[in-house]
């Protein structure tokens, strides 16, 4: 089950699914809301039959400025998207994967969440949060054989940041093109020496779904060409 912010996107994305011989349904949920992420689990069992992995990668770049100019509504809202909705969607997920004796959580977190990043505050709060609800769910679930795993990637030039660079630059008047320049200029700490490409995360998501991973648990899975 594809869950996007744009109906269209998901749409796209589970028709690509089908294409290939799987079975994919798409849905929009508002995951700030705990009815909407309690639903969206219980419609993908009703679905699909079961819960295998739960795969948390929504996200928002939040407010771009100093922790002291920081409106107290964007920070909660920034937490909403990239703390909180995942804890509902895990706390959902959690009793239909007890079922079966095994699966799968993956998060989706940021290198912002270990390396801080100037005006950055809710993002690097709640990716870091992200990192540590990651780690205690895979002591609290070791049991169960449910493995829960974290991926953090570096530099992507997802849709996402590329809007927010957009964003930014109307707000600024600098222009966009600047702040990419600036984005690319942090590659020099990067042993690639490129950015991380969403297939790249991609395929270690589908490994840690994979029976292939069956020992990972806990783990924190840099995708950041060596930078950190």
């Amino acid at each position: 089950m594809i869950n996007s912010r744009s109906a269209a996107d998901s749409k796209e994305v589970a028709e690509e699914i089908r294409k290939s011989g799987g079975v994919s349904i798409s849905v929009s949920a508002d995951l700030s809301s705990p009815h909407e992420c309690r639903t969206l689990i219980e419609s993908a069992v009703q679905e699909l039959g079961r819960l295998d992995v739960l795969v948390n990668n929504a996200g928002t770049p939040g407010p771009q400025v100093p922790v002291e100019e920081c409106d107290l509504r964007d920070w909660v809202s920034t937490l909403n998207v990239n703390l909180t909705a995942p804890f509902l969607l895990v706390r959902a997920a959690i009793p239909h994967l007890k079922e079966h004796g095994q699966g799968r959580i993956i998060n989706i977190s940021s290198g912002a969440g270990i390396q801080p990043m100037v005006n950055s505050g809710p993002y690097g709060v709640s990716k870091a949060g992200l990192i540590m609800l990651t780690r205690i769910l895979s002591a609290e679930l070791a049991a169960e054989a449910i493995k829960v795993n974290c991926v953090t990637p570096g530099l992507v030039l997802t849709d996402m940041i590329l809007e927010n660079m957009e964003k930014v630059s109307q707000e600024t008047g600098v222009p966009a093109e600047e702040f990419i320049a600036m984005a690319e200029k942090s590659l020099q700490f990067n042993h690639v020496g490129r950015a991380t490409k969403t297939a790249e995360v991609a395929e270690v998501v589908a490994f840690l779904a994979s029976e292939a991973s069956s020992s990972i648990t806990g783990e924190v899975i840099n995708l950041n060409g060596g930078w950190f």
